[in-house]
C-alpha cells in the first residue's frame, strides 16, 4: 500500500507551491476496507491474522489508530476508538 502524499498546485503569481488542504478530515484520512476490517477485528476481539496483511498493521500502528499490549495483542487506542464511533 503506497503512503498517500499531500496534493500540490503551484501558483504562477508567486511562483511557490502551496500545499493544498483536504476537503475534509475524513475525506483524508479515510480507512481503507483492510483498515476497517482489522478496526472491526481489533475491537471485537476476533482473529485477524488470515485476513489483514502485517503491513495493514503497521501502518494503522503508525497512524496510531492500533496498539500493542505487552502481552504480543493489539488494542485500539483513543484515536482508534474515535475512528470506529465515525464509522459506526
Amino acid at each position: 500500500m503506497r503512503a498517500r502524499r499531500p496534493q500540490l498546485a503551484f501558483s504562477c503569481e508567486t511562483s511557490i507551491l502551496i500545499k493544498r488542504k483536504p476537503e475534509s478530515l475524513a475525506q483524508a484520512e479515510a480507512p481503507t476496507l483492510a483498515e476497517r476490517l482489522l478496526l472491526f477485528c481489533v475491537a471485537s476481539r476476533t482473529e485477524w491474522e488470515g485476513v489483514v496483511s502485517n503491513s495493514t498493521v503497521t501502518t494503522m500502528m503508525i497512524k496510531e489508530i492500533i496498539a500493542r499490549d505487552p502481552a504480543g495483542g493489539l488494542y485500539l487506542t483513543e484515536k482508534g476508538r474515535a475512528v470506529l464511533e465515525a464509522l459506526l
